[in-house]
């Protein structure tokens, strides 16, 4: 790689634009229930089953807001009309179907006001404040040694690998982008400013050009700097003003970005306050394939500001030159890991977590130019399981900890865990990953997870028993202290573990699978043909909620799974024993499921349930419910698989899943609890 030539009146320029903190806003804001938001409007979202008036105007009407007070689309859907010629929607507009509604107050009332006077009508599922999102940028020294940062990760090692692609789109959502930027010359797309609504994506702040020059600024050609990726199409996204922005625009810019195709969308910002709308529009670029990147930020504190605490999110902190955690990069139990982010030279020298996201985003680029394929959850195991670890001061752990994620990003290791897995087959129709969730009793009201794993050679398997890091989803009463043994048919215990780091940290780190709390229990495992049996319980007699899983790891090898049993502990109401599963590959497959609990008095089983209730969830719907197996249509098919239940209160399911994750659900149908049994089945 030639040396390259700093162009002196770009540095000068950028000095000013990497060091700004927000301070002018661009809109009023307000503090309602103590958290700061847009002042003048709020945003709602009608529930599917709503019969909503023909107008806006109308459903102003019938929302029960004052004249004056405007419904419109969200800003998306106005991008959408406006492709269409579309003039700006009036109060004669339909009422669109789909995303969430913009509610401009105009004065008329306060956001408190009208928050409670939405809540309360039927027709809506949610309304809530718009909430303020600030950049994460911090004030820097141009003294220090220039783009330290590239063989610190080991860029220069991917560059002779790779140097990105051309037809992958990386959206910048920030605000703006300065198209004529010398090192990002013919690399820059149309994009959309949804602060303005208007084509017009200039970055009058300097925050999201200096973004863009540190993730994709041109390499090897004599001018500037070098970014991560040298060859992907940028897509600016305008969502910020001078530091600021709304949550709304955030959302209608990553809708945006993706129906633009962006596979990996950078948010270098964020707020304090949670936001449905901004959620669900994270979520649905997420499940259409992008890749989402967003930040800690930079406040110094042990709270990760929104959207990055999302678990949809690869979260990045920054490091500093020697891989410490920056004392202003904040901390928490969603950190993915971190990126320098301390006198970083881009365009100019910079730092903070805003400049730590853009050095990952430009590292998914790159393993996405390599596997095009990979998804969120992929390139986030990828980026995990390659984190330098145990580099800074002693809080950085073994594996995962609060204030560093899984290490420092080191995206050569992680392209050679991408490589190695490049000709790697695909997966073939099969039963794959099982969890089951449910109570941890004392004594011998223990969950006992039963595996049987059928082929010829020795495999590895991971094996998870969570209970502090459930916390993290809003399970109540998790278990805190978690024990794991395995077993084999012989009743020999194979291995045991209580807090996961303290036996083979390492490579369960190195996994990608390892837990998220200190406290959790895992095992990594080689597994011959046979049946196992593992019994979770807690440590000291301790109780609660806990959740055993099971991951094949090269999943495309023999053995594998064909049998998934659980039995434990199911409550009233909302205690349930909860089944996960994924299929695997291109076509359909037989499974059968099975809810025992009469039958298993007959074994000698104290307090069994008295009947079951099968459910099957796909994508958080109820695809299939039953009881009473014998009543069900596919009885007859049942009893010729051989595995029918063998008392009639038991309940069954004999059905061609497509490949995909599934959640079974578990119950008493008349609410009662006692001891249940589900056991997974894959049929040839």
């Amino acid at each position: 790689m030639r040396p390259k030539r700093q162009c002196p009146a770009v540095v000068s320029t950028i000095l000013g634009l990497v060091a700004l903190l927000p301070s002018v806003e661009a809109f009023e804001t307000v503090v309602v229930d103590g958290q700061t938001v847009a002042a003048d409007r709020v945003l709602l979202r009608l529930r599917p089953s709503a019969r909503p008036a023909a107008t806006l105007g109308a459903l102003r009407s019938q929302l029960g807001l004052p004249e004056g007070a405007r419904i419109e689309p969200n800003g998306f859907e106005r991008w959408r009309q406006r492709q269409l010629g579309a003039a700006r929607p009036g109060p004669e507009a339909a009422v669109p179907t789909g995303g969430h509604l913009v509610v401009e107050l105009a004065g008329k009332l306060e956001v408190a006001g009208a928050l409670a006077r939405l809540r309360a009508q039927p027709e809506v599922e949610y309304a809530e404040a718009d909430g303020v999102a600030r950049v994460g940028a911090l004030p820097s020294d141009p003294e220090f040694f220039r783009q330290w940062h590239h063989p610190r990760i080991g860029t220069p090692t991917v560059w002779e690998r790779t140097r990105g692609a051309s037809n992958l789109v990386v959206a910048v959502v920030d605000t703006g982008l300065d198209a004529g930027h010398p090192d990002l010359v013919g690399r820059v797309l149309p994009g959309y400013n949804f602060v303005e609504q208007s084509e017009n994506t200039a970055d009058d702040a300097g925050h999201g050009t200096a973004v863009s020059v540190v993730l994709a600024a041109n390499g090897d050609e004599g001018v500037g700097t070098a970014g991560m990726d040298w060859n992907c199409r940028l897509l600016p996204v305008r969502v910020l003003g001078t530091g600021i922005g709304r949550y709304s625009d955030m959302a209608d810019g990553i809708s945006y970005a993706a129906a633009q195709g962006a596979r990996v969308i950078n948010l270098s910002a964020g707020g304090d306050n949670e936001n449905e709308t901004l959620r669900r529009a994270i979520q649905q670029a997420v499940a259409g394939g992008a890749i989402f990147v967003t930040i800690t930020h930079n406040d110094g504190r042990g709270v990760i500001t929104f959207p990055g605490r999302m678990p949809e999110c690869i979260t990045v902190g920054s490091s500093t030159r020697d891989d410490r955690r920056a004392t202003f990069s904040n901390w928490g139990p969603r950190v993915d890991l971190l990126a320098p982010g301390e006198e970083v030279w881009g365009d100019g020298p910079g730092g903070g977590t805003s400049i730590s996201a853009p050095l990952v985003s430009g590292a998914a680029a790159l393993l996405l130019s390599l596997r095009p394929n990979l998804g969120q959850e992929q390139v986030r195991a990828l980026l995990r399981a390659g984190a330098a670890d145990q580099r800074g001061e002693d809080t950085d752990t073994p594996g995962f900890d609060e204030f560093h994620g899984w290490g420092r990003l080191d995206i050569a290791r992680s392209v050679a865990l991408a490589r190695s897995a490049e000709d790697a087959p695909a997966f073939p129709n099969r039963l794959a990953n099982v969890s089951t969730r449910g109570r941890v009793g004392a004594g011998e009201a223990v969950l006992i997870g039963g595996l049987v794993v059928r082929g010829s050679a020795p495999k590895r398997f991971l094996l998870r028993a969570l209970g502090p890091s459930l916390a993290e989803f809003g399970v109540t009463e998790p278990l805190s202290d978690p024990e794991i043994e395995l077993f084999d048919a012989a009743g020999q215990r194979v291995a045991s573990n209580q807090d996961w780091a303290d036996s083979q940290g390492v490579e369960i780190s190195a996994s990608g699978f390892a837990p998220r709390a200190a406290r959790d229990a895992a095992l990594l495992v080689q597994l011959t043909a046979g049946a196992y049996t593992a019994v979770v319980r807690g440590a000291q007699g301790a109780t609660g909620v806990a959740l055993f899983e099971a991951y094949e790891l090269n999943a495309a090898e023999e053995p594998r799974f064909v049998n998934l049993s659980t039995r434990g502990r199911v409550g009233a109401g909302q205690d349930v024993m909860i089944v996960g599963f994924v299929l695997h590959g291109l076509g359909p497959r037989r499974v059968l499921l099975r809810g025992l609990g009469p039958s298993l008095a007959g074994a000698g089983v104290q307090g069994a349930l008295a009947a079951t209730e099968l459910e099957l969830f796909q994508d958080g719907r109820a695809r299939f419910q039953r009881t009473r197996w014998i009543d069900g249509h596919e009885a007859a098919a049942i009893q010729a698989s051989g595995f029918a239940p063998t008392r009639p209160e038991e309940s069954a399911l004999l059905l061609e899943l497509a490949p995909g994750a599934y959640t079974a659900v578990l119950r008493s149908p008349t609410g009662a609890g006692g001891v249940g049994l589900v056991e997974v089945y894959e049929l040839p």
